[in-house]
């Protein structure tokens, strides 16, 4: 009972703007589930590729983070940024450019707070290797250096990050990448949702051997785009998504605004992200090349490559040399510099220098004590003859 109280309370208080209203016969509870995938195939058919622009503004987050940011800003490592910034006075912006086509995407996100070209970062799916770049990116030395990761999977690494979603959403629903489900998992709720005055079908999905659930509010005013997403763990709202939406001129629902929410264990948001559309350009023609990404000579790779000795972050980790080869870095190596990387073979940096072990002196200075002796001793009997 008290499991099921908390439940409703974390719900209630997530589902800002909105409300659950009982099953009344109304038009949602005529929509079956499998009519709802087969509406997100149609809208997959008909709208391809995307070429989106919009910004991302932080309302509330966590400390740390802006500390890290504004570190790198200023060229100051973490510990000093935390003693001498006023967290409270940062306002980070991002902005982003997204094309999409089919499973294929290509993010660049800019960091305007932060000095180009640090700020700029890129991540890559092709359909099969996800990638990302970071044109400086600095360790502990404060060496910079361009560093990237390399992933061999069929689901896009950018279906991690939740700022896109909607725009995904919008073009292929929700079974795509990593949010495509098993349909026979998913159900429609006997509730019905109200959102911004609209009546939305409430769509659950639930885990296999998990207590996580997923739970999609679909507009059917809005050709069923997904107004409100909800990611439930233990029968509480981890994170919550709500989206707004404008219609383009090919007919799309496109978002126009949406903020992300992410809850502590006591249903009080700890982060708030609003992003705000800016440009879209439906169905363009992309060429296949801008969803590939090659590292630039000198760059510092992780790359998760089944069956490869691990590096020093435990994947394949290697420096791209100029002739486009690898100069892999070992475990051993996990403590080295950037310089001590260029400058040595693999396996050969951050060992100490080379020098002569004990045994081996000891070896060594009998061996010339030895020699000695024996010098004398046949130099006295050639004297004596002599």
């Amino acid at each position: 009972m008290f499991q099921r109280t908390v439940w409703i309370t974390c719900l209630v208080c997530a589902m800002r703007c909105g409300r659950l209203d009982a099953d009344d016969g109304l038009a949602h509870a005529e929509v079956t589930v499998k009519q709802l995938v087969d509406q997100w195939a149609q809208r997959r058919t008909r709208y391809r590729s995307i070429d989106a622009t919009f910004v991302e503004q932080p309302v509330k987050e966590s400390k740390s983070g802006n500390i890290l940011l504004e570190a790198m800003r200023r060229n100051i490592d973490y510990q000093t940024a935390a003693k001498t910034i006023n967290v409270d006075a940062l306002t980070p912006a991002f902005a982003c450019r997204l094309w999409c086509d089919g499973v294929k995407c290509r993010m660049e996100l800019d960091m305007e707070r932060m000095p180009r070209p640090e700020r700029a970062q890129v991540m890559t799916f092709d359909g099969v290797t996800s990638k990302s770049l970071t044109p400086l990116f600095k360790r502990s030395e404060g060496v910079e250096y361009p560093a990237g990761f390399v992933h061999r999977d069929p689901v896009a690494k950018l279906d991690d990050i939740f700022m896109i979603r909607p725009i995904r959403w919008a073009f292929y629903g929700v079974n795509i990448g990593k949010m495509k489900f098993d349909v026979e998992r998913m159900t429609m709720s006997k509730r019905a949702g109200v959102f911004d005055g609209c009546e939305c079908a409430v769509v659950e999905y639930r885990e296999p051997e998990s207590d996580r659930v997923h739970v999609y509010w679909c507009d059917p005013g809005k050709d069923f785009a997904i107004v409100r997403y909800l990611s439930m763990a233990a029968q509480r709202v981890k994170l919550q998504l709500d989206c707004h939406y404008s219609r383009h001129e090919t007919g799309l629902w496109l978002p126009a605004k949406w903020t992300t929410w992410w809850f502590d264990g006591n249903c009080a948001p700890v982060m708030i992200y609003e992003m705000t559309a800016l440009t879209y350009v439906v169905n363009p023609t992309i060429d296949p090349s801008r969803f590939d990404l090659t590292f630039p000579t000198g760059a510092v790779i992780s790359d998760l490559r089944p069956g490869k000795p691990k590096g020093r972050t435990g994947t394949y980790d290697y420096v791209v040399l100029e002739n486009g080869g690898e100069r892999r870095i070992t475990w051993s190596e996990r403590n080295a510099t950037y310089p001590e990387l260029l400058k040595t073979r693999s396996g050969e940096a951050g060992l100490p220098p080379r020098r002569m072990g004990l045994v081996r002196w000891l070896v060594t200075a009998n061996a010339t004590v030895l020699f000695a002796v024996v010098a004398g001793v046949i130099y006295r009997k050639v004297i004596r003859r002599t």
